[in-house]
């Protein structure tokens, strides 16, 4: 990919620094009254998460990094992460869970999800911005409390715990929000 000047770098920019990919979080473009404009940007490496704040000097060129985005269907986890397949070339792979992070709470099996990769290395996974699941254990509501905005605790098929409104029964399938986590609707 075409290099970059440190001015024009945005949040979600992917940069290659010191032989590590890292996906830009924030920036601030900073013209003091002496001397050269400088960018502070807060980066995130997307191989161990590790957050650094990195200052270039106007001028200067970055490296952008060019990866591929393929989608691939997750097969099955175990104690050491969780495996899954790349439905173009059907190469099997495993990820470990610190790679996932939150969003190893909304894996199903078979579920499709986008693994970005790098120098033919994964490095991060998309999942779909919602999901739908199962209620598989909540307590039931108690009779005059569903009108109101009360919300109980409601157990998914993954193992999550997440609030949902008192008419959610046991059986039910929810919508859930697979970035934050929260009752959408029913599905």
């Amino acid at each position: 990919m075409p290099p970059i000047e440190p001015a024009k770098v945005r949040p979600g920019n992917k940069l290659v620094v010191d032989g590590d990919i890292y996906e830009v979080i924030e920036f601030a473009h900073t013209k003091p009254g002496k001397g050269q404009a400088f960018v502070k940007c807060k980066i995130k490496n997307l191989q161990n998460g590790r957050v650094l704040e990195k200052t270039w000097k106007i001028g200067e060129m970055l490296e952008t990094a060019d990866f591929q985005k393929h989608t691939c269907q997750f097969l099955y986890s175990d104690p050491d992460g969780y495996n899954f397949m790349d439905l173009g070339s059907y190469e099997q792979f495993f990820l470990p869970e610190d790679m996932l992070g939150y969003g190893a709470k909304f894996l199903q099996p078979d579920a499709e999800v986008i693994v970005s990769f790098w120098e033919g290395r994964p490095i991060g996974v998309e999942l779909p911005p919602k999901a739908v699941f199962e209620v598989t254990d909540t307590v039931e509501a108690v009779k005059g409390n569903t009108a109101n905005a009360i919300t109980k605790d409601a157990t998914i098929e993954t193992g999550h715990v997440l609030q949902v409104p008192p008419f959610i029964k046991i059986g039910e399938k929810i919508v859930v929000s697979t970035e934050t986590g929260e009752y959408v609707e029913r599905a």
